[in-house]
């Protein structure tokens, strides 16, 4: 998975909970809506130092879990508190108690069926804060921010690191309640067989073909990059003597 995928898949989840609000990266520069606002970021990305190493058919494929924080802030105008007669409504800070609902939506089985198969975990990091009194600008009256921390897979496959694995899309849910877990596996034998890896890895998990790679949109990379191979041995002639 890049980090461009898992921005998408972030944004995908987050905004299936905050139907009735505008959900955002910080960094986009779009006009600011009229309703409550979810704002997102990705930040401290840092994967792991030593990787895993595959090696398919003579290919090198590298696997890094890798770790980053993810900052939600909402801004809402609030609830509005009961009408009573010869009061005057009033305006309820409801930030921090809408914050605590998406942190037990994104401590869900249906995320967690979601997220799941691709290899991503986003668990709540530190307390939810009130952040009223940082806002600036009139239209919100209320601010909540919460941390998470989202841990993933990132892949480079061929000899130049610049090819990669699409995110995983396959999903073990429960098709007639997505994002829930399947129904529980029958008991195995009392003797199970140990099933026998297959020969060709790439049925697992295919590798990039090189012929597919487009350059980053800051202009990194090459095609001469993404075809480079180091190639394998068919055989190999020995001496006995």
């Amino acid at each position: 998975m890049t980090v461009g995928e898992l921005r998408e898949a972030v944004r995908t989840v987050v905004k299936q909970y905050f139907t009735g609000a505008a959900v955002k990266w910080i960094d986009e520069n779009n006009v600011r809506p009229t309703g409550p606002l979810v704002t997102l970021q990705l930040r401290n990305i840092q994967r792991e130092r030593f990787p895993i190493v595959e090696n398919r058919q003579g290919h090198p494929v590298k696997l890094w879990h890798t770790r980053a924080m993810l900052d939600v802030n909402l801004y809402t105008p609030g609830g509005v508190s009961a009408v009573q007669p010869g009061i005057r409504p009033r305006a309820d800070n409801t930030a921090v108690s809408d914050m605590q609902d998406l942190v037990s939506y994104m401590d869900s089985d249906y995320v967690y069926g979601m997220l799941g198969p691709q290899d991503v975990t986003i668990l709540p990091e530190g307390p939810t804060q009130d952040a009223s009194a940082l806002i600036d600008n009139a239209k919100y009256e209320y601010r909540a921010m919460q941390e998470f921390t989202v841990d993933f897979i990132q892949n480079a496959a061929g000899v130049s690191g610049i090819l990669h694995i699409p995110a995983r899309q396959e999903s073990a849910a429960n098709p007639e309640a997505p994002g829930l877990p399947a129904d529980p596996q029958p008991a195995p034998p009392a003797d199970p067989v140990i099933p026998e890896m297959p020969d060709d890895l790439t049925s697992v998990s295919p590798l990039p073909d090189p012929e597919a790679w487009e350059p980053t949109a800051s202009g990194g990379g090459s095609r001469e990059l993404a075809e480079m191979d180091t190639g394998w041995f068919e055989s190999v002639e020995t001496d006995d003597s």
